[in-house]
């Protein structure tokens, strides 16, 4: 639970949040998606800034975020990349395009330190129905990351038509 504030840190350095404070910008829940996500392990907390944020007991998190009418044009690599400003000495990079739900995407991972803590982040993005979707895992050192989130979590949404 001590990495809370450091999550909301670093949630609001991605590119996410780099939306101007008076514009709402709609999202795609319930509209557009839904998430059937129950897992003994993840907490879901009340969260304004995203659409889903859930929390591990180990202090791992999982973030799902969506914008629709934003980010239709920069390249799903540039909008991941923004994702981890703020982070200082990335190491262990690895990025690979992939498909989901018939649609490209794309995912970062590395390791990196904001206000030095070493953390592990993970991001998947894609755009559907002109809506640009993020999902994200924070995970703190030490603490052993189950490789299959956040991919668990995206087989749990279901896109509406």
């Amino acid at each position: 639970m001590r990495f809370i504030p450091l999550i909301i840190l670093l949630i609001f350095t991605g590119c996410s949040w780099l939306i101007p404070a008076p514009k709402k910008v709609p999202s795609a829940k319930n509209d557009g998606y839904k998430l059937n996500y129950n897992s003994a392990d993840w907490k879901l907390l009340k969260q304004k800034q995203s659409d889903y944020v859930f929390q591990n007991q180990n202090g791992s998190t999982l973030v799902i975020n969506s914008f629709c009418g934003e980010f239709q044009d920069e390249p799903l690599p540039v909008l991941a990349e923004k994702t981890f400003n703020g982070l200082d000495d990335i190491k262990n990079r690895k990025e690979s395009p992939l498909t989901l739900s018939n649609r490209e995407a794309f995912q970062l991972e590395a390791d990196g330190s904001l206000d030095g803590v070493t953390i592990n982040i993970k991001v998947i993005n894609m755009r559907r129905n002109n809506c640009y979707y993020d999902f994200l895992r924070i995970t703190p050192q030490g603490v052993t990351a189950s490789q299959n989130q956040p991919e668990e979590m995206i087989n749990a949404v279901e896109f509406l038509p």
